[in-house]
């Protein structure tokens, strides 16, 4: 992710997940971006997910599925780094290793929490800075699954370079989030045919 004033630094993570496309996430048609109007100062994606309501939402809120999406399938973030206290005006904070080394602290907070439809936070990685990007995540069920608008605001001041890398890095993000989704179900089905009294799936590792 990206507040504008990261996006031309080296330790991007956009950037740096740019170098190699993943090639272990096969794109299909319920998880391909969908067109979005442009509104002047943000940056707005929509994705569809085979996915429950519940589980899509999840996807933002619990540490190990968190921890396995964000930054990407060339990012490694900690699960020991990702603190998420899920509740308005909570705090959370979650670290990327880059491929380099590098590493990115993110931190931000909650300003609203709307579980399963929706969910308003701040992020920066600047934590000694006292701005913060807002975004918000919107959650719809729809037939075959999720649908999820993602909302960066505050990005009118991005360069089109920047603006376009945020969106393409944001779009990795969403893709391996799809991929983690999908094994989530497929190992949710495969447990509770076996235990009808399982209905939470873990996250892939």
């Amino acid at each position: 992710m990206a507040t504008g004033r990261t996006a031309s630094r080296p330790k991007d993570p956009h950037r740096a997940s740019q170098q190699r496309r993943s090639t272990d996430t096969d794109e299909t048609d319920s998880d391909k971006e969908e067109m979005s109007p442009m509104t002047p100062g943000t940056l707005t994606i929509t994705r569809t997910f085979a996915a429950p309501l519940e589980a899509a939402f999840d996807a933002w809120i619990v540490p190990a599925h968190f921890a396995s999406w964000f930054g990407g399938s060339e990012i490694d973030v900690p699960l020991d780094t990702v603190k998420l206290d899920v509740r308005a005006g909570g705090h959370w904070q979650a670290d990327m290793v880059l491929p380099g080394g590098d590493v990115v602290h993110w931190i931000g907070e909650y300003t609203a929490v709307q579980r399963p439809r929706h969910l308003a936070l701040t992020l920066t990685d600047e934590p000694d800075q006292p701005e913060r990007a807002p975004l918000t995540v919107d959650f719809a069920a729809v037939d075959g699954g999720t649908r999820m608008t993602f909302t960066q605001g505050e990005t009118s001041r991005f360069s089109p370079e920047q603006y376009e890398t945020t969106r393409a890095g944001y779009q990795r993000f969403f893709d391996t989030m799809a991929s983690m989704l999908e094994i989530c179900q497929k190992r949710h089905r495969h447990s509770a045919s076996a235990d009808p009294q399982i209905s939470q799936p873990e996250a892939p590792r």
